[in-house]
This record gives C-alpha cells, structure tokens and sequence, in this order.
C-alpha cells in the first residue's frame, strides 16, 4: 500500500472534521439510524474530533488499530 503523506492526512482530518460539523447542523433531516452518531459528534470538543480522524487515518495507513476506549460504567440511581 502506498504511504500517505502528512499533508494529505492533515487535508482528510480537516475536511473530516468540516463535513461531520456541518452534517451534524442538519441532523434531523438525516435517516435515523445516522442521528445518534451526529448527536455524539456535537458533544466532542475540536481536539477529541481531531483525535479521532488522526486514529482513523492511522488505520488505514496500516498502523494497528486503537486499543479500545475504557469506559467506567454509570452508577446505578439509588432509589
């Protein structure tokens, strides 16, 4: 596979983070199955969108993938 430079990788996180922001503004009129990962996507601050493209992009550059994200589960309500 051929290697991706920097710059197109910086190119294809900026237009990334561009189109998810401005799908995300228009989120109701898109199929549903679709809404939650717009909604999610609105609640990510700039550096965690651009985190995420930069794994993605390290992906398919070959890289292994992300180890997974660790997430504490919710305490249950006390009644």
């Amino acid at each position: 596979m051929q290697r991706i430079s920097s710059e197109f990788a910086g190119f294809v996180r900026d237009t990334g983070v561009r189109a998810f922001d401005l799908l995300s503004e228009r989120a109701k009129e898109v199929e549903g199955p679709l809404r939650p990962i717009l909604r999610a996507w609105t609640k990510l601050s700039s550096a965690q969108k651009n985190d995420l493209f930069e794994e993605l992009i390290a992906v398919v550059r070959g890289g292994d993938a992300p180890p997974p994200v660790k997430t504490r589960k919710r305490a249950a309500k006390k009644k």
